[in-house]
């Protein structure tokens, strides 16, 4: 075992629900859910299990397993979660509904992905490197070093990536370095078993999955353990309305940002206050073409000033943490974050802003009508989106931004050419989209069964705050 693994379980606090008897979910209930949460809660959660002895088979059990663990779900949290099990001397089987693994990223060409982008300021951010794990999967080549026992790379990528083009080097690493886990694809997996409330149960007794496969019969196999990494659910659509947004990671030919489109004079309606509508916002206005926001957000600022303007946001964020955990309101934190980062935004200079935006935003629209439950209140972003969206509330920013308050409650296709959206606020407001309208009101949790027994998290459920992913200690 390397020394990486040893150190990791250490001090990386578990995101993760213990749902039923040995059976854990990364993903239902969890706010975040970038590239990088995703593979570090993977390992987290395999090391806890490693290191409480209970991730492999025990002597003295009933029914001698036929795997220590099946992951259901193929994506980076899933695929990582195998990865790392393997490596740990467990025999593992992915299942995966669709026909290859990373189905949600592999055929999106409008998002970037990168595991670090969001976490500005950081130091790992900074530096482009995956923190504290050195030899981890999913990560991107530049370049790469490889291993025999890596999958499926060891190099972080130094600026985001399209995520169909990460995708196909994650494809091409897996053919070069195979996990060593058996795969079984276009199949459904299900825990069928009674609920449990102790965490890290004692080892009696297995888990049975059930396997759909499409066109064969069902079957069972019998795990010691299972973790669920099939997605946090759909985004969630407008209830009095037949127009439904297009999903975050599809793309989407008529958005702002594709090529095909004139976007002279138009105007776009986006809905929502976290990072979905933050990140939409940014494409539809900046000219970010790689998708790397870091450089972009620190134009705002001198050299002498960054470490000053980092220390400053690191230091609201663990405040929003520590409110949130002594069970200060989602509410209250939030304004307060946006209270704080304010001050910093309005003490960049107007030269500054006005040279910034010369260098940054697209001249040739659109213009944007946001709608928010609260105007000019963002909620649960990340420090990089939340500075970024709070520079765009400048007074400089006034003939490209307009802010509505409310919920929007319908949208109707009008029949003209081109087409416009009539979006209908609750309050009877009617606002004009010259694009699909982008809902990014959240999601909908597909909610396991599983989580009507223990909700309670193996180390520590930090995951209401509004930060990513990072090390603590209770």
């Amino acid at each position: 075992m390397s020394n990486s693994i040893n150190a990791t379980s250490a001090w990386f606090p578990l995101v993760a629900h213990k749902v039923a008897r040995r059976t854990f979910d990364l993903s239902t209930g969890l706010n975040y859910v970038s590239i990088k949460d995703q593979v570090v809660r993977a390992c987290a959660l395999v090391d806890s299990l490693h290191a409480a002895e209970k991730l492999k088979q025990q002597p003295g059990l009933p029914v001698p397993p036929e795997y220590d663990l099946v992951v259901i779900g193929a994506g980076a949290a899933g695929v990582t979660a195998a990865w790392r099990a393997v490596q740990l001397g467990a025999r593992v089987l992915v299942v995966e509904s669709s026909d290859r693994p990373f189905s949600v990223q592999r055929n999106c060409r409008h998002r970037h992905v990168s595991l670090s982008m969001y976490d500005w300021p950081e130091v790992f951010a900074d530096a482009g490197a995956f923190p504290s794990l050195g030899d981890q999967p999913v990560r991107s080549t530049a370049p790469v070093i490889h291993a025999t026992n890596s999958f499926p790379c060891v190099a972080s990528t130094w600026a985001p990536q399209y995520a169909y083009k990460l995708v196909e080097e994650w494809d091409e690493q897996l053919d070069v370095h195979p996990i060593g886990c058996a795969w079984k694809f276009n199949t459904r997996a299900s825990p069928a078993h009674e609920n449990g409330s102790e965490i890290l149960s004692d080892g009696s007794g297995v888990v049975q999955v059930e396997l759909a496969e499409e066109g064969k019969s069902p079957e069972s196999v019998y795990p010691l353990n299972v973790i669920l990494a099939t997605g946090i659910g759909h985004e969630r659509a407008l209830p009095d309305s037949v127009f439904q947004s297009t999903p975050f990671w599809c793309d989407d030919s008529r958005a702002p940002w594709a090529s095909s489109i004139d976007p002279n004079g138009k105007t776009v309606v986006i809905s929502g206050s976290g990072d979905g509508a933050i990140q939409d916002v940014l494409k539809s206005l900046l000219l970010a073409g790689n998708g790397d926001l870091i450089p972009i957000a620190e134009a705002l600022f001198t050299k002498k000033q960054l470490p000053v303007i980092k220390a400053k946001l690191q230091a609201i964020e663990r405040h929003a943490e520590r409110q949130l955990l002594w069970g200060v309101s989602d509410h209250d934190v939030y304004r307060a974050m946006q209270a704080a980062y304010d001050v910093i935004v309005l003490g960049i200079s107007t030269r500054s802003i006005k040279q910034w935006r010369r260098k940054y935003l697209r001249p040739d629209g659109p213009s944007l009508e946001w709608v928010m439950l609260e105007a000019r209140l963002f909620t649960k972003t990340y420090p990089l989106n939340r500075l970024l969206a709070s520079v765009l509330l400048r007074p400089e920013f006034d003939s490209r931004m307009s802010f509505s308050e409310g919920k929007i409650k319908s949208v109707i296709e009008e029949s003209s050419s081109p087409p416009v959206w009539t979006c209908t606020l609750e309050d009877g407001t009617k606002l004009d989209s010259h694009y699909p309208p982008m809902l990014r009101h959240g999601i909908d949790a597909a909610v396991s069964e599983y989580q009507e027994g223990d909700l309670k998290t193996l180390r520590a459920a930090i995951s209401r705050a509004p930060v990513p992913f990072k090390p603590f200690d209770f």
